[in-house]
């Protein structure tokens, strides 16, 4: 069997945490910071950030509310990064 050359490895694939983890580290936000003004616990957040959790629309609202960055913003990247996930049959 040929080896799918469209498929993209793993490294290449962006859990949207990663993306959560840039814009706190940009304006100075703590992980235990966030998960208190979004009441959640700060091993939850870490968890998103580490890429062992993905973005839940309930989530996604939540940061909304606390980033002022549309909720729609995370769906979409979750979504995307779930797509490529399963393109390229990484899922578990």
């Amino acid at each position: 069997m040929g080896e799918n050359k469209s498929s993209l490895s793993c490294d290449f694939i962006i859990h949207p945490g990663e993306t959560l983890k840039e814009i706190l580290e940009d304006r100075g936000i703590s992980q235990g910071e966030l998960a208190s003004r979004i009441d959640v616990t700060e091993p939850y957040i870490n968890s998103v950030v580490e890429g062992q959790r993905p973005i839940s629309v309930s989530f996604a609202n939540k940061l909304e509310y606390a980033l002022g960055i549309d909720a729609k913003f995370w769906i979409n990247l979750q979504a995307i990064y779930d797509t490529e996930l399963e393109a390229n049959n990484y899922l578990p």
